[in-house]
C-alpha cells in the first residue's frame, strides 16, 4: 500500500476517524492500531507479516527478559540475540543476493566461473524501518534509557505503526519513556499525534502521479 495511492487515501481517514472514536479506550487504540499495521504492510503479500511478527515478538520478550536482569555477561548474550536476530533477518532480504553476486564477479576475475546462489526473494515492505524501529527499542533498554513495555499490544502498535515507513529518526526513547511515565498508554497515544505522523506522511508523497496514473 503506497503513501501516494488512493487505497491508502481511504485507508488513512478511516483509521484516523476509528482511533478518535476510541480516545476514550486506550488498549482499544492500540488494537486499531496494530490491526492497521498488520493490514498496510500485509497488503501487498500477507506472507511477510510473519517477519514483521517475529521482528516485535523477540524484541519483546529480549528486552523483558533485559529489564530482569543486571548480569553483565547475560544482557550481553540477550543484545546478542536481537542484534543477530534483526540484522539477519534484514541482511539476508536485503543485501545476500548483492553480496553473492558481488562475490561470484570477484572470483570470475580470478578464472574461477560459477553460478551464484541467489534467493530471488522480493524485498518485504518496510522490513528495514520496522526492524531499526525494534533494535533501537531494545538498544535503549539495555543501555537502561527507558524500562521495558510489558504491554504486548501497545508494543506492537509502537512496532507496527505504518508511519514508520516514512525517512526520519527513530525515537523510541521519547516514544518508550511516554508510555511508561503514563501507566502503559498506547504508543502512539493521542489522535494528534496519529494525525500529524500520517498526514506528514503523506505530504511527503505527491498525489499527483497517483492522480495521473488513475485518471
Amino acid at each position: 500500500m503506497l503513501f501516494n495511492s488512493l487505497v491508502f487515501a481511504a485507508f488513512l481517514p478511516l483509521v484516523f476517524a476509528l482511533y478518535w472514536s476510541l480516545r476514550k479506550w486506550l488498549r482499544l487504540q492500540n488494537s486499531l492500531l496494530v490491526a492497521a499495521g498488520f493490514l498496510f504492510y500485509g497488503w501487498w503479500d500477507p506472507r511477510f507479516l510473519l517477519l514483521l511478527i517475529a521482528t516485535s515478538l523477540t524484541d519483546y520478550f529480549v528486552a523483558l527478559a533485559l529489564g530482569r536482569t543486571s548480569n553483565g555477561r547475560k544482557r550481553n548474550w540477550l543484545l546478542a540475540i536481537s542484534l543477530i536476530g534483526n540484522l539477519g533477518t534484514l541482511g539476508t532480504f536485503k543485501y545476500f543476493d548483492f553480496f553473492s553476486q558481488q562475490f561470484a564477479d570477484l572470483m570470475a576475475r580470478f578464472g574461477i566461473h560459477s553460478n551464484p546462489l541467489l534467493l530471488d526473494v522480493i524485498l518485504p515492505v518496510g522490513i528495514s524501518f520496522y526492524t531499526f524501529q525494534a533494535l533501537s527499542y531494545t538498544i535503549d533498554v539495555y543501555r537502561g534509557r527507558i524500562a521495558p513495555v510489558r504491554d504486548i499490544t501497545a508494543f506492537m502498535a509502537f512496532i507496527s505503526f505504518f508511519r514508520s515507513c516514512v525517512p526520519g529518526r527513530s525515537n523510541a526513547r521519547a516514544t518508550c519513556s511516554r508510555n511508561s511515565r503514563r501507566s502503559e498508554r498506547s504508543i502512539p497515544n493521542t489522535p494528534r499525534m496519529v494525525c500529524d505522523r500520517c498526514f506528514g506522511a503523506s505530504s511527503k508523497k505527491p498525489l499527483s502521479p497517483m492522480v495521473a496514473h488513475q485518471l
